[in-house]
């Protein structure tokens, strides 16, 4: 097998993709046969200096543009403004976030509800309440029913039990 061309941390371009920069994470060495030929190749995982997407490429489609000791150097002198503020914190969640091994240093929090959404949630809760009270009042009106119309000796008391449940749930608002 040849020696590889390129290393960890070397920045390259890739043929086909012109104005984007990538960085070597790592490479591997295929070798291939069939039955009136065989040759090796090396195959190159990539990662986008701007956004962190991956990519694979052969050797032959890379070009270098620094060596890994001078990566950071460039980064910083040639990467768009808005690449630079993200650079680290992008890496960090391609290699943490995104993969559920960890979290992105800048969580995201969960948007504020506007007004109209919690006057909405608040309607939802006061119908739901009514509803709620609606129903245990026809449970007790059942139940009042059941007594008014049954032969139980304790039905007099029972009745008065109700009524004052129902005075309880009926001020409830």
């Amino acid at each position: 097998m040849n020696k590889p061309d390129f290393t960890f941390g070397d920045l390259v371009s890739v043929d086909g993709y012109p104005d984007i920069i990538f960085q070597v994470d790592g490479f591997r060495e295929e070798r291939h046969y069939y039955p009136h030929e065989q040759w090796d190749e090396i195959v190159y995982e990539l990662i986008d200096c701007s956004r962190g997407d991956w990519l694979e490429a052969d050797e032959g489609d890379l070009t270098l543009v620094a060596d890994a000791a001078q990566a950071d150097e460039y980064l910083r002198a040639n990467l768009p403004k808005a690449a630079k503020l993200n650079y680290e914190e992008d890496l960090a969640m391609y290699y943490f976030g995104e993969f559920g091994f960890g979290g992105s240093k800048k969580e995201k929090e969960a948007p504020k509800p506007s007004a109209r959404e919690l006057s909405a949630q608040e309607a939802e809760r006061r119908k739901k309440a009514r509803k709620e009270q609606a129903e245990s009042i026809d449970n007790l009106l059942d139940r009042r029913k059941w007594y008014a119309d049954s032969d139980a000796e304790d039905r007099v008391e029972r009745i008065a039990e109700i009524d004052e449940e129902l005075r309880k749930v009926s001020e409830t608002k």
